[in-house]
């Protein structure tokens, strides 16, 4: 905008964003378990950052749930409110920390955070403890690991940091540690991802068909599984 005032003008510049995302994701409790011990979070706050979380708290069922749930609520209070993540983390390790010298169980939960930049199209990945994320680039499939301990179990902050710049039609994906099998081997998710007719449909079906196949890759699952899928959009023509 532009302003003719006292002899001078006056250039006001308004940002806009410049990608977009739609998020879904899907969750199933380990067999015998009626509580899912994973919990997931989207979310954005006022800096435009779209939020993904993936919090797996160790074992299964209530203890569990409790551990993911608080981790994931800790987190999302403190980043939209607009603190940096390596801030939060590091609270979130003491608090967890301190939470488990006061008991006789562990308190410590893997975190899967993904940190997208609306404006700009960057994307940070943060894992402690955490399952690998694919990310599909047109026939391309990448996968992104990063060894690294739970959070809670060491004095000092253990997560490691992956940072990418995304394109238009990127697709997102991650997982919690239960829809790996075998430890690292996820070579059925691999051969889904490269399917471009998977690719088109919206992020909460493919979740759900990801989720739906991990299930399968068990005879009895024995954790709990979850899937958040991202697709990524380009957006400059809606100035």
């Amino acid at each position: 905008d532009f302003e003719l005032a006292f002899g001078s003008v006056n250039m006001q510049i308004e940002a806009k964003r410049a990608f977009s995302a739609d998020a879904a994701f899907a969750t199933a409790a380990s067999e015998g378990e009626s509580i899912c011990g994973d919990t997931v979070s989207i979310f954005e706050n006022k800096n435009d950052y779209l939020y993904a979380l993936i919090s797996d708290g160790m074992g299964t069922g209530n203890t569990a749930a409790l551990t993911s749930e608080m981790c994931s609520a800790f987190l999302r209070n403190m980043l939209t409110a607009g603190n940096r993540m390596e801030t939060s983390l590091r609270m979130l390790n003491s608090v967890l920390r301190a939470r488990g010298s006061k008991s006789e169980t562990e308190c410590s939960a893997t975190v899967d955070l993904l940190q997208f930049d609306l404006y700009s199209g960057a994307l940070t990945l943060v894992k402690s403890g955490a399952a690998p994320t694919f990310v599909v680039r047109r026939e391309n499939v990448f996968k992104l690991a990063s060894p690294s301990f739970p959070i809670g179990i060491l004095r000092a902050l253990d997560a490691k940091q992956m940072d990418i710049s995304c394109e238009d039609g990127d697709i997102v994906v991650m997982v919690s540690d239960g829809a790996m099998r075998g430890g690292d081997e996820c070579s059925y998710l691999t051969e889904m991802l490269r399917d471009r007719e998977l690719a088109r449909e919206a992020p909460s079906k493919i979740a759900d068909k990801i989720l739906r196949r991990a299930k399968a890759e068990f005879d009895v699952p024995t954790d709990d599984i979850s899937v958040v899928v991202v697709k990524i959009r380009k957006d400059l023509c809606n100035w």
